[in-house]
């Protein structure tokens, strides 16, 4: 198989999962933010695990193929953030 032809399948298969979690039944709602807290030195598979064990989001795997498809990995900081809980 051509690259050109294995990066296209790739990207199907990337947003064919999207759609696929995006019609799970979602979290219950809450509407309280909630504080979440990046430490330094935090890895993206860190931080997508600790999004999913605060419910802020509901795929870690899908989280860090969007970081990793975008090349924002370098973008991402530790702080202090208050967020929503069950972003999409």
């Amino acid at each position: 198989m051509r690259p050109v032809t294995k990066t296209i399948i790739f990207i199907f298969l990337v947003f064919l999962a999207a759609g696929i979690l995006h019609v799970r039944p979602s979290f219950q709602r809450d509407l309280n933010p909630i504080l979440v807290v990046i430490p330094p030195g935090a890895s993206v598979r860190g931080i997508a695990q600790l999004l999913r064990e605060k419910k802020v989001l509901h795929s870690p795997l899908f989280f860090r193929i969007l970081v990793y498809l975008t090349g924002s990995s370098n973008k991402l900081r530790q702080g202090a953030y208050i967020l929503e809980r069950n972003l999409s």
